[in-house]
């Protein structure tokens, strides 16, 4: 329920990130330069906590088949 929460969050910001500077002043050429690197810090934060929520199930994982050995 929260990861899906999260990913909704993070496309409507980055929906909304590139709305606003395919609406800003500039030349084309500067704009799809930002708009690269906002995709690339996008793709580095969530590659960040995808890789965190993995090592948080991989524990609870152990956890559950520690708890189902001993039962």
């Amino acid at each position: 329920m929260r990861t899906s929460g999260l990913l909704a969050f993070l496309a409507g910001a980055a929906t909304g990130a590139v709305i606003a500077l395919l609406f800003a002043p500039e030349k084309g050429e500067e704009t799809r330069r930002r708009i690269v690197d906002k995709v690339k810090e996008g793709a580095e934060f969530t590659s960040e906590n995808i890789n965190e929520l993995i090592d948080k199930l991989q524990e609870k994982a152990k956890k559950l088949g520690k708890t189902s050995k001993e039962a």
